[in-house]
């Protein structure tokens, strides 16, 4: 959906089709070469980018409808991608085991994040045999970037932090200088942390999991200067594959592969004020 809600963009194989919402009438239908991954528009709404399996990235004007630029830096499936608040970046997450971020306004290549596990024990909160396991590795320099490919992708509302969800873990970037902040290792039973979302007023961070043979699937919700896990909710039979805050942060929606949606009333768990 565009940020006004006036355009509503779907895809379906390897077909785009652009929607004016209003009126329910489809503006635009396109068809590339790959299939279609995820789709975003900018939050100023005047830029929409397109991606597809083989790697590929389209920048499109959307007041002409046409494609302005074509990116080619990821070698694989695009899993995730994420507009900055601010509109003029946006980053995305590939199979090839890359993230990158992108400059809206020149079309060109930014700079690469990391997906290493760094050297300070204080950037690690979360299961402690996790965090053990990593400084180990760490310690032995054998570290493999590409082992496990990010999901999932979300800047939060203040535009300060970039979360992305990795299969055994959750990454939160510096925004401005793309340096690892800290990197949460959920519990076993919270694994595949791919759907995220920061609360508007981006002190906490929610993060959905896959089905772990367990009757229920959580939902944690973290707080971002300290890394606890502040509450867990449990609703889900499956998989939670997509979380949004309502604009004052006081619900919560969840929509799970069970084929449920379901509300949370967050008020009794985070400070807003």
């Amino acid at each position: 959906m565009s940020p006004d809600e006036e355009f509503l963009a779907a895809s379906s194989l390897k077909t785009i089709e652009f929607w004016h919402v209003a009126s329910r009438t489809r503006i635009m239908t396109f068809t590339e070469p790959q299939f279609v991954g995820p789709l975003a528009f900018s939050p100023t709404g005047e830029c929409f980018v397109s991606t597809t399996t083989d790697g590929a990235l389209y920048l499109w004007d959307v007041n002409r409808w046409e494609k302005r630029e074509t990116l080619y830096k990821h070698t694989d499936h695009i899993r995730a991608l994420a507009f900055h608040p601010n509109g003029k970046i946006f980053v995305t997450a590939s199979m090839d085991g890359t993230v990158w971020a992108w400059d809206v306004a020149r079309g060109s290549f930014v700079t690469s994040l990391s997906l290493a596990w760094p050297l300070s024990p204080d950037v690690y909160k979360g299961d402690e045999k996790a965090i053990e396991r990593a400084l180990k590795v760490v310690a032995s320099h054998s570290q493999n970037e590409r082992a496990h490919e990010i999901w999932g992708l979300t800047f939060s509302a203040c535009g300060t932090l970039l979360a992305g969800g990795r299969a055994n873990e959750i990454r939160l970037w510096d925004a401005t200088t793309y340096e690892t902040r800290m990197i949460i290792f959920p519990p076993r039973e919270s694994r595949r942390p791919y759907a995220l979302t920061f609360s508007p007023c981006s002190r906490y961070l929610v993060s959905g999991s896959w089905w772990g043979f367990k009757d229920k699937v959580s939902i944690r919700l973290w707080d971002v200067a300290t890394g606890e896990n502040v509450y867990t909710f449990w609703g889900h039979s499956s998989d939670v594959q997509d979380l949004a805050f309502s604009p004052d942060g006081d619900l919560l929606a969840s929509a799970g592969y069970d084929g449920a949606i379901l509300l949370w009333d967050m008020e009794p768990y985070t400070e807003l004020g």
